[in-house]
C-alpha cells in the first residue's frame, strides 16, 4: 500500500511539474507581446540586456547614477531610433574584488538572461580578500547545470529572493541602510546583503603572486561560465596603466582574454585620447579614494565601447555568431 502512494505521489509531483514548466514556457513567449511602454514614457520591457557587473569603476563613484558608465552606455544604446530597447543594468559594487564577481555571475546571468556582459574587476583584489580562494577549479558541472536550466522552474527556483533594485538609469545595487559592523561596509544586491572590509587586512594578506594567481583564476571562471551559458563578454582594463596595482590587474586581464579569445576594450585609450582632445587630468580623474574616472572619462569611454556593444548585440539580435577575439587598444 504506502509503495503505491509512494507511486502516486510520485506521479503527481512529475505531472505538476510537466505542467508548470509547460505554463511557464507559453508565458515566456506569450506575455512580452503585451509588455509595452507606458504613456509616461518609461520603458515596461525591453528586447536585450546588457550587465555591467564589477567594483566603483562600474558602479560609478564617488558620481551621480546617470554619470557612470552603465547609465551613459544606456543613453547612447537607447539615443538612436532602433528596432529594439536596451536596458543596461549596473550591478557595480564599490570595494568588490573578482572573487565576489565570479562567485555570483551565474546567478545574475540566470536572473537577467543577458545578451552581453561587461565586466570591470580586479583592482581591489591588493587589499579586499574576501572569498579567494587560490584551490579553485574549472566547475565540471556547469554545462550539466546550463541544460537543467533550460527549464523555466528550475530557473525561477534558481533565482528565488534575487530581485532586481531601483530602475534605469540607477544602479542595482544600494548601500545597506542597517548599520553594518565596524570597518565593514555593507551593500544590498538583490535578496542579498555584501559585506566590503573597510580597510585592508594586513595580518596574513597574500602575497603579489598569490593575488596576481586569485584574479587570473577568477578571469577564467568569468570566461568558463559566460561561455557555457553563450553569453558574450567583454573585460575592460583600467584607465592608469602608470600605476602599479592597475598595471598588474590589466596584465592578468590581457592574459586571460588572450588565452581564451575574450574581447578586450583598454580603457587607456579613452584617458589617452580625452588628453589629446585638451583635457586635462583633473577633469579625467577624481581621487576617491584611490583615482576614480570623471563623466567626462566615462563619455570617452562608452565613445570607445558603445559600437563595439552595437556590433555584439546586433549579431544577437540576428543569431548570427560573434567573431572573437575583437580588441580596441590604443591607436596612435
Amino acid at each position: 500500500m504506502l509503495k503505491y502512494y509512494s507511486k502516486r505521489v510520485l506521479l503527481s509531483l512529475v505531472v505538476s511539474f510537466v505542467t508548470l514548466e509547460i505554463g511557464l514556457q507559453i508565458a515566456s513567449i506569450v506575455l512580452p507581446s503585451f509588455l509595452v511602454r507606458s504613456d509616461d514614457g518609461q520603458v515596461q520591457a525591453y528586447d536585450q540586456t546588457v550587465l555591467c557587473v564589477g567594483d566603483s569603476h562600474t558602479y560609478g563613484a564617488p558620481l551621480p547614477a546617470q554619470d557612470a558608465y552603465p547609465a551613459q552606455l544606456d543613453e547612447r544604446l537607447n539615443a538612436a531610433d532602433a528596432d529594439w530597447r536596451v536596458q543596461v543594468v549596473n550591478l557595480g559594487i564599490p570595494g568588490q574584488n573578482s572573487a565576489m564577481v565570479a562567485n555570483r555571475l551565474e546567478k545574475q546571468i540566470n536572473y537577467y538572461q543577458p545578451d552581453l556582459v561587461v565586466v570591470w574587476i580586479g583592482l581591489n583584489n591588493s587589499w579586499n580578500f574576501n572569498e579567494f580562494d587560490l584551490e579553485q577549479v574549472e566547475d565540471p558541472f556547469i554545462g550539466w547545470r546550463q541544460w537543467m536550466l533550460r527549464s523555466k522552474v528550475v530557473r525561477l527556483i534558481v533565482v528565488s529572493g534575487f530581485r532586481e533594485v531601483g530602475g534605469r538609469p540607477s544602479r542595482a545595487t544600494k548601500p545597506e541602510s542597517d548599520v553594518a559592523p565596524a570597518g565593514v561596509q555593507q551593500w544590498r544586491l538583490g535578496g542579498e546583503v555584501i559585506e566590503i572590509p573597510g580597510s585592508p587586512r594586513e595580518a596574513g594578506a597574500p602575497t603579489q603572486n598569490a593575488i596576481q594567481a586569485q584574479r587570473q583564476s577568477d578571469y577564467s571562471r568569468i570566461i568558463s561560465l559566460t561561455k557555457a551559458y553563450a553569453v558574450p563578454l567583454i573585460l575592460l582594463t583600467y584607465p592608469l596603466e602608470i600605476l602599479d596595482n592597475q598595471h598588474a590587474t590589466n596584465i592578468a586581464i590581457r592574459n586571460e582574454s588572450e588565452r581564451n579569445g575574450i574581447s578586450v576594450v583598454a580603457s587607456s585609450d579613452a584617458f589617452h585620447r580625452a588628453v589629446k582632445a585638451g583635457h586635462e587630468t583633473r577633469e579625467l580623474i577624481v581621487d576617491a579614494v584611490g583615482p576614480h574616472p570623471t563623466r567626462v572619462l566615462y563619455r570617452y569611454l562608452v565613445d570607445q565601447l558603445a559600437p563595439m556593444v552595437d556590433r555584439v548585440l546586433a549579431e544577437s539580435n540576428s543569431g548570427g555568431s560573434i567573431p572573437r577575439p575583437f580588441i580596441v587598444e590604443m591607436s596612435e
